[in-house]
């Protein structure tokens, strides 16, 4: 029986991966609501059938209206009443698909599709051995006759196909008379015509027959051995731990999850040896790091795995096994990227580098000529986040390239004013800045009459 999911979006059928639900585009279960998140809950099939798994939704996911605890996998059933924001499911519970060697899934009152039959001829001594009681052999008589007593009776060689006269009984085929047409020549019938009496002649038998028997007979006793190993291979199929582990992150490179030094990877998972010890592998080896985590006694597991510095940077598989060496079939892909790059947070808690901020600095301003200091300033950089890898680009507001006035007073009362055209240059990335600014142009007039026009940049 398959599972179905019915809502207004229309009927999904179950199958044998994993459904992600969510408001993105990458999900394969899309739920344009604004309600939902972008990657609001996942279905997974497993031993016991399909599980409902929140993945850490803004607004929850609910079950016939409770509410899933974040990354703690639900096992649903038929009639179940699934809430994803706006949006209603009614699930119509299966099991998933088992494939195997020894397991064929089917349904127990299907008819079955494949008879096997033996067929075969026993002889007189052979049928004492076996126990086997042959049936009366078949008597045809004539219309409103008594039966005949047997006349020719004969016994049938199954290895050379040659005819044995007389026949012992039981072991008889016996030729008894047989309704004639009221034209047939001698005999006696209901016409007043005898019947004439023929001798049974039986059809050849070829010599392989005997031989095919055997071959088939072999062979069904290997499908009945096969039969009982397989019970006890799909028994231990069945039951043994299949663990399944699932991981969220709130950072992303396109459709992969994210991390990088600082952040922390969420993990949850199901189908463990009941408390056991649980290592974490990165390309198969034992996560950098990484703390001391127990399945509990339902063979459940959740932990934060943090992320080091000694993760290496690049895309790594994430999986995990238990005490007993059970390890997650199915991996999980995780993008490990420099500090600041995937919306990940610089060095301290930087802003990442592709996000859009102000920043106010607090300058010590000196004579670049002669080192003579000047005071100290105020200036606002903006800072405009680009896409990865890039960084973001470091400008003031006034560094566009346009005359900008300002007015002062010189300590001996004399007043002036200034005019000044402004570029810039500067980074950011890695939560590292740079800033440069240019003036192309700088004049200053002065209320005596004196002009002055600095060297430029």
């Amino acid at each position: 029986m398959e599972a179905v999911l019915q809502s207004s979006l229309g009927r999904t059928v179950l199958g044998p991966g994993v459904l992600t639900i969510g408001r993105a585009l990458d999900n394969q279960l899309v739920v344009n609501n604004p309600t939902a998140s972008s990657h609001h809950a996942e279905i997974r099939p497993g031993v016991q059938g399909y599980s409902l798994t929140d993945l850490g939704s803004t607004n929850g996911t609910f079950v016939n209206e409770q509410k899933l605890d974040p990354h703690i996998p639900r096992l649903l059933r038929g009639g179940d009443r699934i809430r994803i924001g706006d949006t209603i499911f009614t699930c119509e519970a299966g099991r998933p698909a088992l494939r195997g060697p020894f397991v064929e899934e089917g349904n127990p009152e299907d008819d079955p599709t494949i008879q096997l039959r033996a067929i075969g001829h026993i002889t007189s001594g052979q049928g004492a051995q076996l126990g086997y009681q042959p049936p009366a052999p078949y008597t045809s008589y004539a219309p409103e006759q008594q039966p005949a007593p047997p006349q020719n009776a004969y016994l049938l060689d199954i290895n050379t196909g040659a005819n044995q006269q007389p026949a012992p009984p039981p072991f008889t085929s016996m030729l008894q008379q047989s309704a004639m047409p009221p034209w047939a020549p001698g005999g006696n019938t209901g016409y007043g015509m005898p019947v004439l009496q023929q001798p049974y002649t039986p059809l050849p038998v070829p010599p392989k027959s005997s031989q095919r028997l055997k071959i088939l007979l072999i062979v069904l006793a290997a499908i009945v051995v096969l039969g009982a190993g397989g019970g006890g291979i799909t028994a231990y199929l069945l039951t043994r731990p299949q663990p399944v582990m699932s991981v969220t992150s709130s950072y992303r490179v396109g459709s992969t999850l994210a991390g990088s030094t600082g952040t922390v990877l969420h993990v949850s998972g199901h189908s463990f040896s009941g408390s056991s010890a649980i290592t974490f592998l990165l390309d198969s080896a034992p996560v950098p790091g990484s703390q001391n985590v127990q399945s509990d006694a339902g063979g459940n597991v959740r932990a934060d795995l943090a992320i080091t510095n000694a993760w290496t940077v690049g895309n790594h598989t994430l999986t995990a096994k238990d005490a007993g060496g059970y390890t997650t079939k199915a991996g999980v892909t995780v993008a490990i990227v420099p500090q600041g790059q995937a919306h990940t947070p610089g060095p301290n808690g930087a802003p990442p580098d592709d996000m859009n901020f102000t920043l106010k600095a607090n300058l010590q301003v000196q004579d670049a000529g002669t080192g003579q200091q000047l005071g100290t300033g105020t200036e606002t950089l903006t800072v405009t986040g680009k896409p990865d890898p890039s960084g973001g680009t470091v400008c003031q507001a006034v560094d566009n390239g346009q005359p900008h006035t300002s007015l002062g007073s010189t300590s001996t009362g004399v007043t002036y004013h200034e005019t000044v055209v402004l570029s810039c240059s500067g980074t950011y990335k890695g939560g590292k800045l740079s800033y440069t600014e240019t003036a192309t142009t700088d004049k200053v007039d002065f209320s005596n009459g004196v002009s002055c026009v600095a060297h430029t940049p």
